[in-house]
């Protein structure tokens, strides 16, 4: 019989839930999404006074924001984890990560973590946190110093994303918003678009009944890892992680400079923007940065509710395609635009004369250099990460008016041709949406 409890008052019809557990009635799911810390658990027995708490975020819920961690109260709201708006009980058993977040697991679909341009509003992924992710293991070893007005957030679901068509038009949308009450306003650019289609959800929960799981370790099992000389090995789990994760940092100082040693770059006078833009890409390729690719499941957001409401009520004349950002798989491909960027390049931009086309056609050539020398057999990398990203990679280029043909950028009409997930849609099927902004100036990166 399962031990596990709704707090009190909660409506179990309510999509945002916090329940109270403890490991006997969860490891069972802890088994399916990390195998490996579950049989480390497993063997300590954990007794049931150990208390763990499951919650339910509905799509776009905010986990984390400025610092301010949040979870589902009694009456399904979102709330900033405090007194007020949550027993005693609950407060003190969570509190100990008030000012980030405790320490969890992902057990059903998938978080964000992302940063927001102050400037623009437009959030960018930083990574997604997929089925048996542990976030926040900095806490185990007292590294997690937060600073004030942090610009990381955590949100339920994919918070970065954006229709692929133009969605603003004013009239289309009023004829949506009012099927659904929603009084968001037509979102205009691609940043807009997470903020309403998480309105749209909270209005379409009769159908839609998507959340993210996370389940959050009590500050007792913290103190357990900690102190406790029984569960060293799990200390130890967690210090690997955080001593891999101290590889990485120390091998981004490497990898910038690896891109001043390419000579053959120079001939094409690269400047900064298109430099730090190319080493963006490369980070993609090595699997440590992000691209967009269309959506074809729901791990990351209510797809089909989304889709078909803008095909019956929007009447979108366009295949309702959404970008979700990703990682680069095995046999895959994702894309990287230089109209709506997974990455906030800082280095300035010096438009002069230059078209969004003609910043394509010299990316390809500093994109094609720095591949070939990547490749090399006779440098001092040879062998290492950076090499063995780069042998199985292929680019190519994309535009929506392509103007000369030696310069071998491809229209985006083509995309379709090699990437059938542009055409995935639970409605109608519809002509794809060629003239998108994303694709002005797009490239496409495919692990073959």
């Amino acid at each position: 019989m399962s031990n596990s409890r709704r707090l009190p008052n909660s409506n179990p019809s309510l999509i945002n839930q916090l329940t109270k557990t403890n490991w006997h009635s969860i490891k069972a799911k802890i088994q399916t999404v990390n195998p490996t810390f579950y049989e480390l658990i497993e063997s300590l027995a954990p007794t049931s006074d150990l208390p763990l708490y499951i919650a339910n975020y509905g799509f776009g819920a905010t986990i984390l924001h400025n610092n301010i961690f949040s979870l589902p109260n009694q009456q399904g709201k979102i709330a900033a984890l405090s007194r007020g708006s949550f027993s005693e009980e609950t407060f003190n058993d969570l509190s100990y990560g008030n000012a980030n977040s405790p320490l969890g697991m992902v057990l059903n679909n998938t978080c964000e973590e992302c940063y927001q341009d102050n400037r623009t509003r437009q959030y960018y992924p930083l990574s997604i946190q997929d089925e048996g992710t542990i976030f926040n293991q900095e806490i185990i070893f007292n590294e997690n110093l937060p600073q004030k007005n942090a610009p990381i957030a955590i949100f339920s679901g994919a918070k970065s994303l954006f229709m692929l068509p133009y969605i603003g038009c004013q009239t289309r949308h009023s004829r949506l918003a009012n099927a659904f009450q929603c009084v968001g306003p037509a979102p205009k650019l691609p940043n807009e678009h997470g903020e309403f289609f998480t309105e749209l959800i909270t209005h379409c929960a009769q159908i839609s009944q998507w959340s993210a799981t996370l389940l959050f370790f009590s500050h007792q099992w913290v103190e357990k890892i900690k102190n406790d000389p029984k569960w060293i090995l799990i200390k130890l789990y967690f210090s690997e992680n955080q001593r891999q994760k101290l590889e990485a940092d120390i091998y981004n100082k490497h990898y910038n400079d690896l891109f001043m040693r390419v000579n053959t770059v120079n001939r094409y006078k690269p400047t900064p923007y298109l430099v730090d833009t190319a080493k963006y890409i490369f980070r993609i390729i090595m699997k440590k940065g992000i691209g967009f690719k269309p959506a074809t499941h729901e791990k990351m957001l209510p797809l089909r509710c989304i889709q078909e409401a803008y095909d019956e009520y929007y009447q979108l004349t366009y295949t309702p395609t959404i970008m979700i950002p990703g990682l680069l798989e095995q046999q895959d491909s994702v894309y990287y635009s230089l109209q709506q960027p997974s990455q906030k390049i800082n280095t300035y931009k010096n438009k002069m004369n230059n078209s969004t086309y003609r910043e394509l056609v010299a990316l390809k050539k500093i994109l094609l250099a720095y591949l070939d020398y990547f490749r090399t057999q006779e440098e001092s990398y040879y062998g290492g990460e950076l090499y063995q990203a780069c042998r199985n990679i292929s680019f190519d280029f994309f535009h929506n008016k392509p103007s000369d043909p030696s310069d071998q950028i491809k229209p985006s009409s083509e995309i379709i041709t090699t990437d059938p997930r542009y055409a995935f849609s639970f409605g109608a099927p519809k002509s794809f949406s060629i003239d998108a902004k994303f694709f002005r100036g797009c490239i496409q990166l495919t692990r073959r």
